[in-house]
C-alpha cells in the first residue's frame, strides 16, 4: 500500500523509498488477503490508497516473511529491506472507500 505522493517521487526517482524505510529498516507488505486488516491499522483516513501489486522476484533488496507481533492470526508478512525499483511493481490499482466508509478490496481479491 502507498499514498500518492511517495509513489509519484518513487516513478521520478525510479525507486520507492517511502520515510517509513528509514524509520523502521524495512518496507512493509501484505499479501492481498492481508490488504484490508492493513489498509484499517494504517491508513484510516487516507480517501484513497494505491496498491502496488509486487512481483517478488523483481525485488532486489532481501525479502523476509516475519510475524507481525500485533497481528499474529495472519501469518507472516512480507518486509522489503531496502528501496525498491519501481521495475518490481507490476500494477497499480487506486482503491477508494466503499460506501459504508470502508476500502473496497473486492476487484483485487476476486
Amino acid at each position: 500500500i502507498a499514498e500518492r505522493a511517495a509513489w509519484e517521487h518513487a516513478l521520478q526517482t525510479g525507486w520507492y523509498a517511502p520515510p517509513s524505510l528509514a524509520r523502521e529498516g524495512f518496507l512493509h507488505a501484505s499479501t492481498a488477503a492481508q490488504l484490508p486488516g492493513s489498509a484499517r491499522r494504517h491508513y484510516g483516513q487516507a480517501p484513497e490508497l494505491l496498491v502496488l501489486v509486487i512481483v517478488d522476484r523483481r525485488v532486489k533488496a532481501q525479502l523476509r516473511w516475519e510475524p507481525a507481533p500485533s497481528r499474529p492470526a495472519e501469518g507472516p508478512f512480507p518486509h522489503i529491506y531496502g528501496k525498491m525499483g519501481v521495475d518490481a511493481v507490476e500494477d497499480v490499482a487506486i482503491i477508494s472507500r466503499g460506501p459504508d466508509g470502508s476500502f473496497d478490496f473486492s476487484a483485487l481479491l476476486a
